[in-house]
């Protein structure tokens, strides 16, 4: 295990309420009943202890004030390994979203139609951007990842007969409800948005993306996979690096400045940290979700996502334990990279532990069950397509993308529904899975990552 690990500074800068610019130096707001900051043992302890749980941590690392307290990678990752990071995307993506807005003149309130056409259920047109933002489109989709196989919407967007166009397969879909009242968590959402990203920027959203936002951070090694039309996977497929990711938070929690310079729209960033309203379960609620960014209160009288952090913490939250978590008041930023499939990480715990917090429970099940995540019926050919596809795009990315050793990346894809994946790479840049003498192909590029063949199998000879 590797650990690094610097002494907590004596002196912060805090941030403004709106996370703003620095104001005046501070010692940090801390817990009342606050003891000595952890060591790296007993960090790297609590990794541990987790993990013989099936709470897995590939890489931790924790900056304060700008100083790197704890970077810890307990498994084959390092520094420079670039992760899936799963829905984390979803934020980058708001963000890159909101320059581009603010750019080319769209107007957050328009209609979604103004970017994409509807192809079964003209009601979506009735979802603002604001709306889809905010998880409130309308539209019936199931969140649900019974690990892989199991029938839901992201899975077929993903893996399945939706990844050849996938904001198209979104716009097919019918509405379920009106626009703007029912939060239902949606990566399909998050594939509209980014359409409208794409069509802003004349169809160079990747190229966008790097110019107008990751060079500002001198962030220059990742890598975020398209679909077939060029449109980037907005909630799913982006890789960065532990380091880069923390460079995303310190960004945040200098409220989208960098060097002097307003990067995020200050209005925009403002209104991504706050809460919306919508209903959930048939009740109306305050929902501590902004523009795709996670918050750890809806309001002060609601319930904290995480008792051991503070009321203003703010995160961009992944499938399988990705996190990045901003602590504005005590300018904290903590990177998690994580495959979380047995077993949920108790990152209460951590964030307790991080700010010398005596030991409290567990943090409750609230924001993460928020929205319909229930399976949709699917046929076995189907369910054979979308593993067939989760193998070889896997695969192909954690292997030319993440550079990790394909003995690695298979252990990684082994859940209790794919227990021996069945997957090689037929050359040096494509990937094949195998299954009932079906297959399908990922191809790498340089640059963009990887990308399914086909939305269908074909047969395997022999």
């Amino acid at each position: 295990m590797n650990v690094r690990s610097l002494f907590w500074g004596s002196s912060l800068l805090l941030l403004s309420a709106v996370h703003t610019s620095p104001t005046a130096l501070s010692a940090p707001q801390l817990h009342p009943e606050v003891s000595a900051p952890p060591t790296p043992e007993e960090v790297a302890a609590f990794l541990e202890t987790q993990a013989e749980a099936g709470a897995l941590t590939s890489a931790l690392l924790v900056k304060k004030g700008g100083e790197t307290l704890f970077e810890i990678y307990p498994r084959d990752h390092t520094a420079s390994t670039k992760n899936l990071m799963f829905s984390v995307s979803k934020s980058l993506t708001s963000l890159a979203l909101g320059i581009a807005l603010d750019e080319f003149g769209g107007d957050i309130n328009a209609s979604i139609c103004e970017w994409i056409t509807p192809t079964a259920d003209e009601r979506i047109c009735e979802a603002s951007l604001k709306d889809v933002l905010h998880m409130s489109s309308g539209i019936g989709w199931s969140e649900a990842y019974s690990e892989v196989i199991d029938g839901s919407h992201v899975l077929r967007m993903l893996y399945g007969r939706g990844v050849l166009d996938m904001s198209a397969f979104v716009a097919s879909l019918p509405q379920i409800g009106a626009p703007g009242s029912t939060f239902n968590y949606s990566t399909g959402d998050t594939q509209l948005l980014s359409r409208v990203l794409h069509s802003l920027t004349g169809e160079q959203s990747q190229s966008y993306i790097r110019t107008a936002l990751f060079d500002h951070l001198g962030i220059t090694d990742f890598i975020w996979e398209q679909d077939s039309q060029g449109v980037l996977i907005g909630g799913a497929q982006s890789y960065f690096t532990a380091p880069d990711m923390a460079k995303i938070g310190e960004f945040m929690l200098a409220g989208g400045q960098m060097n002097g310079e307003q990067i995020i729209p200050q209005t925009y960033f403002q209104d991504s940290l706050t809460a919306s309203e919508a209903v959930i379960g048939g009740e109306t609620r305050t929902v501590p979700y902004g523009y795709q960014w996670w918050l750890n209160r809806a309001e002060a009288s609601a319930e904290a996502r995480w008792t051991n952090a503070t009321d203003g913490t703010f995160a961009a939250l992944g499938h399988w334990g990705q996190s990045l978590i901003m602590i504005p008041e005590e300018e904290t930023v903590v990177v998690r990279f994580a495959e979380d499939k047995t077993s949920r990480f108790d990152m209460n715990g951590l964030l307790g532990l991080l700010r010398g917090i005596p030991a409290m429970p567990e943090e409750p099940q609230t924001s993460a069950t928020l929205g319909n995540k229930g399976p949709v019926s699917t046929s076995p050919e189907e369910t054979l397509e979308q593993s067939l596809g989760y193998q070889a795009q896997f695969y192909c990315s954690c292997v030319l993308v993440s550079e990790r050793s394909p003995e690695a990346c298979i252990e990684s894809m082994r859940t209790p529904e794919v227990p021996e994946p069945a997957v090689s790479f037929i050359s040096e840049n494509t990937a094949q899975s195998e299954l009932a003498g079906r297959g399908k192909r990922a191809i790498f590029t340089e640059g963009e990552g990887c990308r399914l063949e086909s939305d269908m199998s074909f047969p395997i000879e022999g």
